[in-house]
């Protein structure tokens, strides 16, 4: 029996039914998701195109409207591919093959977000005759209620942060490239992730993409028709965003009132950016070459602040019409140096090991520890748990130096006054997964160590009052760790890290966008050392205020923050703390819109499920009846002669 009679050529709805059906729809839906998914990455750092954004998802929920919930996944799985492949397409740089493979994992996500649009839709949103109806019934159909467009809208955003934080703790996680790294520079938008954490942001992205959906759909039936269906969705998506904004940059204000009179304390840290290539093998060159470029930018900072203390820097400045916080590089106010700080593993030796290199490594740092008084923060890779010569574990680690401090009972640990070991390491880069029982597996895809997590997040003390929640690289990806350091009493942030891997890629940015997010979510400043660039300070706000380099204003002529600029440098950073920062919403209580999200697509799917269920008893019943009144019929057709 043929679908359509034979004169329903003319039925618009049969030809589109026809279309979408046939290998040509299906090839033109696979190209436009390939390209949307695409054009979705326009939007993170990097590019920053923000219009992708709020647009990108559109696509994908209008292709997998109208789909069985398995052809959307599969639409969803090639929408995601593409983003995935060329969001991360960065880790090409470590081996070619990796981002090809590594999207096939991540679009498994927006292949389960994609199955639950066509269910949702259908048993959200249409009504049970408009359901009884079928295709043709169905397809045009636009009239829906304004109250269900916003549940079904609010419902798939749901499911899409939640699925964003599955991602981020399975398999160790990866929550890079959430939707709301989108609007990492949308700084009085994501003050809500004081409350929501990032979680609130990729929310709103997702749910101006559906209620956009609601309001171009209603226009697409109702305007050939005459008529004109107000985009409520939409609209109330537009509302919110706003809202949000508006709090936000309130928010800001308040924050900047509030903290007047509050007792504080500055401090200022020296920060060396020595822009090296990346050497994690080491040999004693490419050693030397890190350990002198990171000493020699170490020592003119020094300098300047034996400069700056002697008064002689602001007698030049005197002398040149200009005050010293004028001049390039100078010192903002008197107040000493109290810290430098060296990105990760920036010289590629163990700081405490046997080797040449590394008793030079301690000598040089010995020598300005002792001349200038000023604590070293550094990274390098540190032993623990020896049990035996071959039979020990390995660390990736922050080193907190002062001179005359000891470590413990051996002489080589000297000058060690507390350690911060990496707790979340980077799988097959750090640690191979599985490798006690497959030790094979690391000579296939491991990159040639296999370290072990630090005990806990502990906060350093290089100062008094100072309490830095330290995160090496990447760590600064993972809301959980930043919060782990406020709630042990970290009263800023400290991230060192080496994207050295990434020297040609927006690697280096879209990294830095998620340190944002870490100081708006705990409400504390955040000094920030990379190896080549994004050297930054950064507010409890979100925004960059200071840099390694810097770019002159052409308004004012004012120096300004160019976080981005890659080379060798190094900066004085003021950092203004307080000494006892109250802990933001978030802080407190983690993840409660997670939870909240789940609440509401819980709610949606139970809704769906039991319409689902009530459309299938009242029709089954009506089917049995016919059924039974046939089965009469015939009966009774048979006992009359």
């Amino acid at each position: 029996m043929a679908l359509f009679p034979l004169g329903a050529s003319d039925d618009p709805a049969a030809r589109r039914l026809a279309f979408r059906s046939s290998w040509k729809g299906t090839l033109a839906d696979l190209l436009i998701l390939a390209l949307s998914g695409g054009y979705f990455t326009l939007a993170f750092p990097g590019i920053g195109f923000t219009p992708a954004a709020w647009t990108g998802i559109i696509p994908l929920i209008w292709l997998c409207a109208r789909r069985t919930p398995k052809r959307a996944a599969v639409y969803g799985f090639v929408w995601g591919y593409f983003w995935n492949l060329t969001a991360c397409f960065f880790l090409r740089e470590i081996m070619f093959f990796i981002p090809f493979l590594f999207a096939v994992i991540l679009a498994l996500f927006s292949a389960c977000f994609a199955f639950a649009i066509p269910f949702l839709f259908h048993w959200l949103l249409y009504p049970a005759d408009v359901r009884s109806g079928g295709f043709r019934i169905m397809e045009p159909f636009y009239r829906f209620h304004p109250p269900a467009e916003i549940f079904c809208a609010a419902a798939l955003s749901s499911w899409w942060t939640a699925l964003e934080w599955i991602r981020s703790w399975i398999a160790t996680g990866f929550p890079w490239n959430l939707a709301a790294a989108t609007q990492w520079n949308n700084i009085p938008l994501i003050q809500i992730c004081e409350y929501t954490g990032i979680y609130g942001v990729s929310f709103l992205v997702v749910f101006m993409n559906a209620a956009a959906f609601f309001g171009l759909r209603g226009l697409r039936f109702s305007i050939p028709e005459g008529r004109y269906k107000r985009p409520w969705a939409f609209l109330l998506a537009v509302t919110v965003c706003l809202l949000v904004s508006f709090l936000g940059a309130r928010r800001i204000q308040e924050r900047q009132r509030s903290e007047q009179g509050k007792e504080r304390r500055d401090f200022a840290v020296g920060v060396v950016q020595p822009h090296l290539s990346q050497r994690r093998s080491g040999g004693l060159i490419p050693s030397m070459e890190a350990l002198d470029m990171c000493s020699s930018l170490s020592e003119e900072l020094l300098e300047d602040d034996l400069f700056q203390k002697s008064g002689a820097a602001a007698e030049a400045a005197s002398m040149a019409g200009l005050a010293p916080g004028r001049l390039p590089g100078a010192a903002k106010d008197e107040a000493p140096l109290e810290l430098i700080v060296w990105p990760e593993s920036a010289v590629p030796a163990f700081y405490y090991g046997n080797s040449p290199v590394s008793e030079e490594y301690r000598t040089r740092v010995g020598k300005m520890l002792k001349k200038y008084s000023v604590p070293f923060l550094l990274g390098t890779l540190t032993f623990g748990n020896i049990r035996s010569e071959n039979d020990f574990d390995v660390f990736n680690s922050a080193l907190l130096l002062k001179h005359g401090a000891q470590g413990g009972s051996s002489p080589l640990l000297r000058d060690m006054e507390d350690v911060y070991s990496k707790v979340h390491l980077v799988p097959y880069g750090e640690f191979i997964p599985l490798s006690k029982w497959f030790p094979s597996l690391g000579k296939l895809v491991g990159m040639g160590r296999d370290l072990t997590p630090g005990p806990g997040f502990t906060p350093l003390t290089p100062a008094d009052g100072v309490r830095a929640g330290v995160l090496i690289c990447y760590e600064d990806v993972f809301p959980y760790a930043a919060r782990a350091q406020a709630l042990a009493g970290a009263n800023m942030l400290l991230v060192i890290t080496n994207d050295a891997w990434y020297p040609t890629s927006f690697e280096p940015e879209q990294h830095f966008a998620n340190s944002i997010f870490r100081s708006v979510e705990t409400g504390l400043p955040m000094i920030r050392c990379g190896n080549s660039d994004y050297s930054v300070l950064i507010d409890p706000a979100g925004r960059v205020t200071d840099s390694v380099f810097k770019k002159t204003d052409p308004v004012d002529g004012s120096f300004l923050p160019d976080p981005g600029r890659k080379g060798k440098g190094a900066a004085r950073f003021l950092v203004s703390l307080r000494k006892h920062p109250e802990p933001t919403f978030y802080t407190r209580f983690g993840d409660l819109f997670v939870l909240l999200c789940w609440l509401i697509f819980g709610s949606a799917l139970l809704r769906s499920l039991f319409a689902k269920y009530q459309f299938r008893n009242l029709f089954g019943r009506s089917f049995r009846e016919q059924e039974e009144k046939l089965r009469e019929d015939f009966l009774e057709s048979m006992k009359k002669p």
